[in-house]
């Protein structure tokens, strides 16, 4: 699954606004979808990248709310 984000301009580059698609994260910030998908790419090069796609690895243990609370078996 990929996630995208705009991060924080320091060099600690925290996210700030995270979503599932580059639509997405456009509307949320308020950018134009053409652009982030050039910036995220590399086909468009910027003196700070601010915008980032990050592939997770989905977690397949179950919720803590399916497996009886956080404290199940304490």
């Amino acid at each position: 699954m990929k996630i995208y984000m705009q991060v924080s301009k320091d060099r600690f580059a925290l996210p700030e606004i995270i979503a599932e698609s580059i639509p997405e994260l456009a509307a949320k910030c308020g950018k134009n979808t053409h652009h982030l998908w050039l910036v995220i790419s590399g086909k468009k090069k910027v003196k700070t990248q601010r915008y980032i796609c990050v592939e997770v690895e989905e977690d397949e243990t179950t919720d803590c709310h399916d497996a009886g609370g956080c404290n199940a078996g304490m």
